[in-house]
């Protein structure tokens, strides 16, 4: 539906959400719908292409998201030192972190794939594709920020530090457009489908 112009018909409630960013709950009152106002026949494509763009878009913020805090995660374990040494050279500190990389490059990968897809026409891949890029950002971005607030010790539970934002944005969008689980089940509907396909031809 087009959202129409008559702003009386509009009523915002401000939101409180994760990453605190300005968020609002929209309610129609009292608006008439026409059928110039719906989407056409093909509405069904028209969401369903939107949708996978939003999804791809959310990933990309999300490695943005991860690939900032890890960096700053090296820098305050390199610098910080205990017992005599930086935290950095702790094995379990350098494990975390690894995967920690891993992830925030899966989610990259995935990204890049699903964009290019999209890019080049080929929808009918992309939306596996997609499902992927996002299933990475809610499943790998979210141990990202875990990961990158724990080895910051206290202070990454201290929010005058910024590392606690990352978290917050990392889980945000981790939920947004769909959780790992529910993403996880829509990509294996997708894939049984595409194997139907396959089988029947």
């Amino acid at each position: 539906m087009i959202v129409p112009t008559d702003r009386d018909a509009l009523v915002r409630t401000p939101l409180a959400v994760t990453n605190r960013e300005s968020n609002s709950a929209v309610q129609f009152d009292g608006v008439a719908v026409t059928a110039a106002d719906a989407l056409p026949a093909d509405g069904a494509v028209v969401r369903d292409w939107t949708l996978r763009r939003a999804r791809v878009a959310l990933a990309a913020l999300a490695t943005g998201v991860c690939e900032e805090a890890l960096a700053m995660t090296a820098k305050y374990t390199s610098e910080r030192v205990q017992f005599g040494r930086p935290l950095s050279t702790n094995q379990a500190v350098a494990v975390r972190a690894a995967d920690a990389y891993l992830d925030t490059e899966s989610t990259r990968l995935t990204t890049h794939r699903a964009a290019w897809l999209m890019d080049s026409g080929v929808e009918s891949e992309a939306e596996a594709a997609a499902l992927v890029a996002k299933w990475w950002a809610s499943r790998g971005g979210l141990r990202v920020v875990h990961a990158t607030q724990h080895l910051h010790g206290g202070i990454g539970a201290d929010v005058d530090y910024p590392i606690h934002r990352y978290f917050l944005w990392g889980r945000q969008i981790a939920f947004t457009l769909g959780s790992a689980g529910a993403i996880g089940a829509e990509l294996a509907d997708q894939l049984e489908i595409r194997a139907q396909i396959g089988a029947s031809a």
